[in-house]
C-alpha cells in the first residue's frame, strides 16, 4: 500500500470520473438554442428555463433577460414622435454605437 497522497488522489478522480460517465446526465438545452427557439414555443422556453433553474441550482437565463427588458423600456422611453415621423432608438455594435432609426407613413 502506498502512502503517497497524489496516487490516492488521481484514482478518486478517476472513479468519479466513471461514476459521472457512467450516470450520463444530459442537458436539456443549450443557451444558443434556447435562445434561437421559434416565438410559438414560449410555454416551452419557460419549462426549459425552469427545468435549467432546478438543474444547476440558479436562474442561468436572468440576466439575458433583465439585460432585453431594459433595453426594451429603455428604446421606448427614448422613441420620437413627430405626427407621420417616427424614431425609435437603435444600439449596434455590442452597444458601443446608439443611432435613431426613423420611419415616415405615407
Amino acid at each position: 500500500m502506498k502512502g503517497n497522497v497524489e496516487y490516492w488522489l488521481c484514482w478518486i478522480i478517476m472513479i468519479l470520473f466513471w461514476i459521472f460517465l457512467w450516470t450520463k446526465p444530459t442537458f436539456p438545452m443549450t443557451f444558443k438554442e434556447y435562445i434561437n427557439m421559434p416565438i410559438q414555443t414560449v410555454e416551452s422556453k419557460d419549462e426549459l428555463r425552469i427545468k435549467w433553474k432546478d438543474f444547476l441550482g440558479i436562474d442561468l437565463f436572468q440576466p439575458y433577460f433583465v439585460i432585453r427588458d431594459v433595453e426594451a423600456s429603455f428604446r421606448e422611453f427614448t422613441a420620437i414622435d413627430f405626427g407621420r415621423l417616427k424614431g425609435r432608438l437603435r444600439f449596434g455594435n455590442r452597444y458601443k454605437e446608439v443611432e435613431y432609426k426613423f420611419k415616415y407613413e405615407f
